[in-house]
This record gives C-alpha cells, structure tokens and sequence, in this order.
C-alpha cells in the first residue's frame, strides 16, 4: 500500500522470518504478536517510512543485530522481548514509555550501570558522564551531568578540557636581553595540548597567540608504549596530537625551551597532513627539549621535532620516535628531527 496510514489488528501470530517493511506514511501494530527473527543476512527486520507504533502487541526479536531504519515506539503496558544475545544496534531510534516490559529469555531486564563509561563534552563546566548498561539489548545508557575535573596528567575525564599552562611574567629572561619575560610554564601533558591550543587559537573564549613564550619544567608522558622495542608503531588505540601551528594555521613565533626535558608518547596518524611534528611550522626558537617514543606520519614535511623549521632555529634538540612520510611525486621531500 503506498502513502497514508494503516494499522494490523487483531492479527494473531506473525512469524516473520523475513523482513516487516512499511512503505506508507506511517503505521502501528495494534493487539497483535509480532516474532521478528533477524540474522547476519536481514540486519533491518521491522521499519516504516515514519515510525511504527506498537500498542496492545508484543515484539520479540529473536537472534542477531537488529537494525531499525526508522523510529519505532512502544506504548505502556506493552513488552518488547529479546534472546540472550540478540539486540538493536540503533537504540537512538527506540522509544519505550513508561510502563514497557523489557525482557530477556522471558525475564524482565534491570537496566545497570556496570557497562563502559564514556565522556561527552557539554560546556565549558560541564560533561555528561555516560554509563553503559552491561548486555542490554537495547544499548540502554544512564547519564550524569558533571563538572569538569582535572587528573594529575592535566586532562579531564572528559578528554575534551585541558588544565591551562601557567603564565608568569618575573620568571625567564627567556630570550637574553636582561629582562623578564612572560612565559608559560608546561609541567604535565594537559597543559603542553592547552599551550597548543593556544598558538592554535584553537581555546574557545582564549585569543590565539602564535608567539607565546613556553618553558617546560618537568618531563612530559602523553601516551605510554606508542612503539614497540624494534621502533614501530604499537598496536592501540593513543591520544592524537595536534602540532603547534599545523598547516591551517600560523607560524610559530615564540620562544620554546624544554629545559633539557621530555617529551614521550606524541601520536600523529594523518596520511593526507604535512607540516608534522611536536610543532608543525616554525618561525621562532626551540631548544632543549627531548621527543622520545612517539609516531609521527604524514603527507610531507614530517618531523619530531619540527615538520617545517621555516626561518626559525632549533638548537639542542633530539628525536628518538618514528617519523614515517607520504611522499607524492609532485612534492619535495623534506623531514626534520
């Protein structure tokens, strides 16, 4: 039947081992049995072009991954019953009213919160703090507002909030003309991905500043093992790192000292980026800083270090990490430590 609305009434049993597919405007199942059997061949047993209702009926999908293509609704005092294993792999598009029986192998389920916890970002205080329900079927997730808290790695659960460097300004005489300057002192990872954020002009209510001055004053872990013992790349999922000043944005022109530390675990896995490396394009001075087990792979223009030392100085620098490059035809070859 193509366009308008419809409904199945009193229909009795449907043991459907195929595919329930409504092409019309909307529809509902109303006092009827609904048995949807889904297998890895028929991942979208039960669809409609404007949702589905169910009312006075009961929906049991029996094995597999069920997908729906479009909304599905049930009412309250009806039940939706799943075998052990069987689930919906789009919960976002199942909506159960109050009231609704939610059974597994017969037995009513209670949702729990012993599944994976995640981190959505909301603002600046605030994320959502997001607790998975342990084999539900329906991917069922219970949600907490938190505010923002940092870790001794200087990031938020979250991921998504980075603990400010510090600004001093009667500290350094970091460029040696016998007056202090001011410069940000980096002591923890959090705070080297906000200093970069912030020549990045990439902190939300921060002014970008591409010659900000940086010190750091201790030895820096971002990620741990990125390469295995013979210098590739380790298996694992890593924090990505952003290179101070990358291709879409400035020149780097400040001053960077690392005081003779660290850097360990920098990850940059981006086939199609150029202007690679703890900074990306620079202009300014880099000393005394250490990259150690860190993966850096790009177009072109890939370093440790520096991926573009343009018309800056880099002095007293090292880089023990893996550095791996796409090289067109059409481009010039050029790495840096």
């Amino acid at each position: 039947m193509e366009g308008g609305d419809f409904s199945i009434l009193l229909s009795g049993e449907n043991n459907l081992r195929g595919e329930i597919q409504f092409n019309v405007g909307g529809g509902s199942i109303s006092d009827s049995y609904v048995k949807a059997k889904s297998t890895e061949d028929m991942a979208n047993p039960i669809s409609s072009q404007n949702g589905i209702t169910i009312s006075g009926s009961q929906i049991l999908v029996e094995t597999g991954k069920a997908t729906l293509k479009e909304d599905l609704t049930i009412a309250s005092g009806e039940s939706i019953e799943f075998e052990s294993g069987a689930s919906i792999t789009n919960p976002e598009k199942l909506t159960l009213a109050d009231g609704v029986g939610l059974l597994v192998n017969g037995e009513e389920h209670t949702h729990n919160t012993n599944g994976n916890i995640t981190y959505t970002w909301e603002d600046g205080n605030n994320h959502i703090k997001n607790v998975a329900c342990k084999d539900c079927p329906i991917g069922y997730v219970t949600k907490e507002t938190e505010s923002h808290s940092i870790g001794e790695n200087g990031f938020c659960a979250c991921d998504n909030v980075y603990q400010p460097s510090e600004l001093t300004a009667g500290k350094y005489d970091i460029d040696g003309d016998g007056n202090k300057d001011a410069v940000y002192e980096i002591s923890n990872a959090g705070q080297l991905y906000w200093f970069a954020g912030l020549v990045n002009g990439m902190l939300s209510g921060v002014t970008q500043n591409t010659s900000a001055n940086a010190v750091l004053t201790a030895d820096i872990v971002v990620n741990k093992n990125v390469l295995k013992p013979d210098g590739t790349l380790n298996e694992g999922t890593f924090k990505e790192w952003t290179p101070i000043t990358d291709s879409s944005n400035s020149t780097y022109s400040g001053r960077f000292d690392g005081q003779n530390h660290t850097i360990r675990g920098l990850y940059f896995n981006q086939e199609d980026s150029y202007d690679v490396g703890l900074f990306g394009r620079n202009n300014g001075k880099i000393a005394n800083a250490g990259i150690l087990d860190s993966y850096f792979y790009g177009t072109s223009k890939v370093g440790g270090v520096c991926g573009d030392n343009n018309t800056g100085t880099i002095t007293n620098c090292y880089n023990t990490g893996e550095v791996a490059y796409l090289l067109h035809l059409d481009q010039s070859d050029e790495v840096w430590g």
